[in-house]
């Protein structure tokens, strides 16, 4: 190698080295995380005109793949509002699902599902889901609360009230 080549070679990877300390440094000086979607903007979607499902059996099956990716689970499952499921941690009939729908629905290009889900502990969640350009819904946010909002104007009021906890890693 002659020294002209390595003198090329070590200025393009001192070049490197400060171009990764700039970026480092510049992700250290954030006071808080950047995030793409925030409780704020679920609360301004569900402000606007939503087009809500009472059933499962409404919503598309991109809402259902994604739902379901989300919760870990092989299929779809999700117990219509008043039907049975598994309220508690004691598995009486293991064909129920664990998680039942509240409230759900289209609001602009988002879609969201508020459910319960039981257990241990019986608590609630509100996803909320965005199309990307292929039309793959995708999860971009989510809270775990204690509250039951049965209306979008309630589940507004429960985000603003941070009723809905999302500043942990949640399993769906």
């Amino acid at each position: 190698m002659t020294t002209r080549s390595s003198a090329a070679l070590l200025c393009a990877l001192l070049a490197l080295m400060c171009a990764a300390q700039q970026d480092s440094s510049s992700h250290e000086n954030r006071s808080t995380p950047v995030r793409a979607f925030t409780p704020t903007d679920a609360q301004h979607i569900l402000a606007g005109s939503c087009e809500l499902m009472p059933t499962t059996a409404q919503f598309p099956e991109s809402l259902k793949s994604a739902f379901a990716r989300l919760t870990r689970q092989n299929r779809f499952a999700l117990a219509n509002p008043g039907d049975a499921y598994q309220e508690t941690d004691v598995i009486k009939r293991q064909e129920l699902p664990s998680r039942r729908l509240i409230v759900a629905g289209k609001c602009q290009s988002f879609w969201f599902i508020h459910y319960e889900q039981g257990g241990i502990g019986h608590d609630y969640a509100l996803v909320f889901f965005r199309a990307d350009s292929h039309s793959r819904l995708s999860f971009v946010w989510g809270g775990r609360g204690f509250t039951r909002a049965g209306t979008v104007a309630k589940l507004r009021g429960a985000i603003a009230a941070k009723l809905f906890s999302d500043d942990r890693s949640y399993y769906w």
